[in-house]
């Protein structure tokens, strides 16, 4: 998903597990971060247009961000300019699903499987309120114990999820947040150490990776403090599950999209999940995961929306993202 203008800058991939050599390293860069988002009109104006996936100006879409505190400023992060346009994909019109209770619909719960230690996937028929079918999202759920997590970023320079995977050796890619059209990303992204960007405000998440291991945060209930040392970190919105489990997004326009989403379960696993067909609109994707016992979910974000959506796993499974994308969210590999 796009976001309006934003400036180029030379490239950075953030993988600390193993070093990848891409371009010449940066220079020093200015550390002073300026965000322009102005005050904010109810949030319920910013889910309806997320929700529909139009384009608005650019004061249109600082009018609907519903924080209006100031930007974060982050010490030794990359000015990437002001809060640019919203320039979404369309969005993507479902497919045909086997009707409810059918074989072919029985089919599509594949139940967890293994692919390594720590890996499991599932692909299962997503129903809406009414029982019908409309999506059957790729799931990967991952034990943080056993496997590694990191964020790759080349600002300006997209590439799709195969190249990523291929250049880090990562068994799962997935696609980081919102960008604009130069392929900047448009909130805070943390890539080998190096933080860039401004943070986003209390209507977003992030996940982020720490000495610790990784988590993910509703930025409400624990803001991004400039002086915590993070290893990898993405932000996106909305908030799909608060932290209590509960569905947070409200009710929309009913405009469904492909998608991707990150969560943390109960037990602490970390949550990649793949809407390929468009079926959920924002609201029906909060109901649906806050009530999917398979999932457990603790907490929940929407990482990005329409042809830059994708998941990809190293044996080739998974949903793809239709387009290149900047910024990737790592897990396992060499």
């Amino acid at each position: 998903m796009w976001w309006g203008e934003g400036l180029d800058h030379p490239t950075r991939l953030g993988h600390h597990r193993h070093p990848v050599t891409l371009l010449p390293a940066h220079q020093s860069r200015r550390t002073n971060v300026r965000c322009a988002l102005a005050r904010a009109a109810a949030a319920l104006f910013i889910c309806a247009t997320l929700a529909a996936c139009t384009s608005p100006a650019a004061d249109d879409l600082r009018a609907q961000r519903p924080d209006a505190a100031p930007a974060i400023e982050v010490e030794g992060a990359v000015d990437v300019g002001g809060a640019p346009a919203f320039v979404d994909d369309a969005p993507t019109a479902p497919a045909a699903m086997p009707d409810a209770g059918s074989a072919a619909a029985e089919r599509d719960d594949t139940g967890w499987r293994e692919v390594e230690s720590g890996i499991v996937t599932r692909v299962m028929a997503a129903r809406d309120g009414a029982g019908t079918i409309v999506d059957r999202p790729f799931i990967v759920r991952v034990d943080p114990a056993t496997q590694p997590f990191d964020v790759a970023y080349r600002p300006g320079t997209p590439q799709s999820l195969a190249a990523w995977q291929a250049e880090t050796g990562a068994t799962v890619v997935v696609n980081g947040g919102y960008f604009t059209e130069e392929n900047v990303a448009t909130g805070l992204i943390v890539a080998g150490g190096i933080p860039s960007g401004a943070s986003y405000g209390d209507f977003a998440g992030m996940f982020a990776v720490t000495d610790a291991g990784p988590e993910v945060r509703w930025l409400a209930e624990r803001p991004f403090d400039p002086a915590e040392a993070l290893t990898a970190a993405v932000q996106s919105f909305p908030i799909l599950v608060r932290p209590d489990g509960t569905a947070a997004y409200p009710e929309d326009n009913g405009e469904a999209a492909r998608r991707t989403v990150i969560g943390q379960d109960r037990a602490g696993r970390i949550v990649l999940i793949v809407m390929p067909l468009g079926g959920f609109s924002l609201h029906a994707l909060s109901e649906w995961l806050a009530a999917a016992v398979e999932l457990d979910l603790r907490i929940a974000f929407n990482l990005d929306g329409g042809a830059s959506s994708g998941l990809l796993m190293a044996d080739g499974s998974g949903e793809p993202a239709l387009v290149g994308v900047p910024a990737v969210i790592l897990v396992g590999g060499r």
